[in-house]
């Protein structure tokens, strides 16, 4: 095996111990299991600006700019971009409002609206938001 590195937010490891617990399972294998799961479906990666906006400044402000030079170089080239535009935002931001809930991103509504406009069916992902929408995780 080759040992890397990732880097998840805060809920997505939170999420990840929760459930590698709940399986008797490690973090690590769970990862190999999701990074398999992509690779045999031979799913098309998409991401939107929102989410890459955010990873930006998250991974900017945490841990530099080499970083973001990584994911720009490494990572976001295997993704098909979906641009926010104003029907998709001003959807989101009518979520976002109605659900009342704090913790509950403005980013995430865009992309349960892009999710569901562009009929997506599996989303990867390590936020229960998404689970709580509806959508199966890949």
């Amino acid at each position: 095996m080759v040992r890397t590195q990732i880097r998840l937010t805060e809920e997505q490891a939170r999420q990840l111990r929760a459930t590698a617990a709940s399986a008797g399972r490690s973090m690590a294998d769970l990862i190999r299991e999701g990074v398999d799961r992509l690779a045999a479906a031979s799913l098309e990666l998409v991401s939107s600006n929102c989410v890459i906006v955010e990873t930006f400044a998250l991974l900017q402000s945490r841990i530099g700019l080499d970083a973001v030079r990584a994911l720009q170089q490494d990572v976001l080239p295997a993704f098909r971009m979906a641009w926010i535009d104003t029907n998709v935002h001003r959807a989101a931001v009518t979520a976002a409002l109605a659900t009342g809930k704090r913790r509950l991103s403005l980013v995430d509504c865009s992309s349960f609206e892009l999710i569901r406009r562009g009929g997506l069916e599996r989303v990867l992902h390590f936020d229960r938001h998404f689970t709580e929408q509806g959508f199966e995780a890949a």
